[in-house]
C-alpha cells in the first residue's frame, strides 16, 4: 500500500544520502537488509493469514477441529458465499453472512468508541 511505497522512497533517499556523504557501505547495507527483512516479515504474516481462509481448499477437507477454528475467521464466510455464487451458481445463505456482519459491526463500534475517547489526542498530534 501507500505505507510500503513511502517506506521504499525513504530507503532510496537514505541510500542516496549515504552515498553523498560517503558513509560506510556496511551501514547502508545494514539499513537496506533490515528494511527488507521487515518487509518480508510483514508480507509473510499477510501470506499466512491468506491460508486461514478456504480459498485453495474446501472446508470439507479439514478435520472438525480445524474447521471450527477456520470458521471463526469472518473472511471464511465471505469466501464461502463467493464460492456458492461463482462455483455452484446458487444464491449464498444469508445466515452465513450474518457472522461477518456482526463481527464487523462490533469492531466498528469499538473503533468508534476508541476514536471518540482519544479524539483530542489525535487532534493534538496532527496540529
Amino acid at each position: 500500500g501507500s505505507t510500503c511505497t513511502l517506506f521504499l522512497i525513504f530507503l532510496k533517499l537514505l541510500t542516496q544520502e549515504a552515498r553523498n556523504k560517503r558513509l560506510e557501505t556496511s551501514f547502508c547495507s545494514y539499513v537496506l537488509m533490515s528494511s527488507k527483512s521487515l518487509l518480508a516479515k510483514t508480507t509473510m504474516k499477510k501470506f499466512a493469514a491468506f491460508f486461514l481462509t478456504p480459498i485453495f481448499y474446501s472446508l470439507e477437507m479439514l478435520s472438525p477441529v480445524k474447521r471450527t477454528i477456520i470458521l471463526l475467521n469472518p473472511m471464511t464466510h465471505i469466501i464461502k458465499a463467493s464460492r456458492e455464487i461463482l462455483l455452484d451458481g446458487q444464491f449464498p445463505q444469508l445466515q452465513g453472512l450474518l457472522y461477518p456482519f456482526i463481527v464487523a459491526t462490533i469492531f466498528f463500534v469499538i473503533g468508534y468508541m476508541l476514536f471518540k475517547k482519544f479524539e483530542g489526542y489525535f487532534v493534538e498530534k496532527i496540529q
